[in-house]
């Protein structure tokens, strides 16, 4: 597990989680999330990832249902973290 957290995630999602904890209630793009995540261009299979990864962190932070889903999709740009976060 990464961190400490208990779950098995990669290293991917974990960059990932992070960097929308960090830029919480800000839509973050598409773009800049695959290059975060240094996938080469921007085809289909690069989407395809990033929209799988996007699933997991949702199921594991607590569902896909709209009551606790924590990553919005924000629709033809990107996602948000629409949780409140406490920075320590």
């Amino acid at each position: 597990d990464e961190k400490g957290l208990g779950y098995n995630i990669s290293h991917s999602q974990y960059t990932m989680v992070l960097y929308l904890l960090q830029h919480h209630h800000e839509v973050i793009e598409r773009d800049r999330l695959l290059s975060i995540l240094e996938y080469d261009g921007i085809g289909d299979s690069s989407q395809h990832r990033l929209d799988v990864h996007i699933s997991r962190l949702r199921n594991l932070l607590g569902g896909n249902d709209t009551k606790s889903n924590y990553i919005k999709t924000i629709r033809q740009v990107g996602y948000m973290f629409t949780a409140d976060c406490v920075e320590f």
